[in-house]
């Protein structure tokens, strides 16, 4: 039983997670919707990609290993974050944040 509240409340959550995000690409101005709206596809798409190689990864390592992979990813992600070169503001001279 709470398997399937849990599952049902999950599937609640990403349906108004899918609602509000085009909600809110359908606001933005018609110059950048279209970019905005490819980006949100993609990103899912990865984030479905993610979910299907943690099967393989459960198999042969378990939570542990799913765990894992996943600090691994996040790291990568905050990494390639940290290394983005920002502009510089003339004022101060120091790069924005």
């Amino acid at each position: 039983m709470i398997a399937a509240v849990s599952a049902f409340t999950l599937d609640a959550a990403v349906s108004a997670d899918q609602t509000l995000g085009r909600r809110a690409i359908n606001l933005l101005p018609a110059e950048s919707r279209g970019r905005v709206n490819g980006l949100f596809t993609g990103l899912f798409f990865l984030g479905s990609a993610g979910a299907a190689c943690s099967g393989p990864v459960l198999a042969q390592a378990g939570w542990l290993g799913v765990a894992a992979v996943a600090f691994a990813a996040a790291g990568a992600i905050h990494r390639m974050h940290r290394s983005e070169r920002r502009p510089i503001n003339p004022a101060s001279n120091r790069r924005i944040q």
